[in-house]
Order: C-alpha cells, then sequence, then structure tokens
C-alpha cells in the first residue's frame, strides 16, 4: 500500500508514487486530501470548481490504468495530522498495516511521528517507509530560491 499524502501542489506526490509502484500490479493506493487541489474539473467550464487533492490524484491514477479497485479516497482531510489519521483508518479498513507514505521531503520526520502516534494496531515506525517527492519549487536544492519553498520549509521547521 502506498499512501499519498495531500497538498494543493500534489502533482509531484503522486508522479513519484506512480513512478515508484507502477510496475507492481497488487499495489494500492490511498490518497488524502480534501482541500481544492490548483487543478479545476472541467477544463471546459472553469465554473465548475476545483479537483480536491484526492479527486486530482485518483483522476491521475485512472488515466494510467491504474484499476479503480486499488484506489482508496479520503476526500476530508484538511491537514497532515487529518491526512494520517484518515490514512490509517481506510489501511484498517483495507487490511495492511505496512505501507510507503509519499509526501514533501522535508516532511519526513514529523510524518513518521504523526504515524507513531496514530497507533495502527499491529504496526510500528519500522513497518512504514517514507517515499519523499519533491516539487519545482520545494527541491532540496532549490527551495532556498522561490517565496513558496522559503515558506513551505519556514512553516515545517516552526512545526505548523
Amino acid at each position: 500500500t502506498v499512501v499519498v499524502l495531500g497538498s494543493t501542489r500534489c502533482t509531484s506526490r503522486i508522479e513519484k508514487a506512480f513512478s515508484v509502484f507502477r510496475g507492481n500490479e497488487k499495489t494500492r493506493y490511498i490518497l488524502c486530501g480534501g482541500l481544492e487541489s490548483e487543478h479545476p474539473k472541467s477544463l471546459a467550464d472553469p465554473n465548475e470548481g476545483m479537483l480536491t487533492e484526492a479527486e486530482y490524484m485518483k483522476r491521475y491514477l485512472l488515466e494510467r490504468n491504474i484499476a479503480k479497485e486499488r484506489i482508496f479516497v479520503d476526500n476530508t482531510s484538511t491537514n497532515t495530522w487529518e491526512n494520517i489519521s484518515c490514512a490509517v483508518e481506510l489501511m484498517q479498513k483495507i487490511g495492511t498495516q505496512k505501507a510507503a507514505v509519499v509526501s514533501a521531503w522535508f516532511h519526513g520526520r514529523r510524518v513518521l511521528e504523526l504515524i507513531d502516534r496514530a497507533k495502527l494496531p499491529g504496526t510500528s515506525v519500522a513497518d512504514i517507509c517514507f517515499l519523499p517527492a519533491c516539487g519545482q519549487q520545494t527541491s532540496p536544492e532549490n527551495w532556498y530560491r522561490s517565496l513558496y519553498g522559503i515558506h513551505a520549509i519556514r512553516h515545517e521547521l516552526e512545526g505548523n
């Protein structure tokens, strides 16, 4: 199972998950995020609004021929803690205790701490693999070159 945590700029995360796991036909995807992404529901009618983070990631996988039976969506979470809590509930529902969790590279420590706090029965942090994803504006080599990257890193360091 691969868990992809939500972000308004979630493209790099779902691309990472897909590129690493696309060859495994047994991989299940748990997609988290109830906030609006930067992707419209319809290109033809912009008044329809934006897809949620999880809806966008689901569309991404479906367009790449991942079977819908392998995709589980949390469309309610609005922050990292809620992403993790909902992912843990979905992991229990589908009967898995091991997962790779995809998020921004600078979220690694906090993600593992939150997973430990969520207490998935029978699971320890040793059962979780953190898989870092880098966006254009937040890669380790250039995060300091964009206002978004500076804000994101500062936000993480402040523990918000």
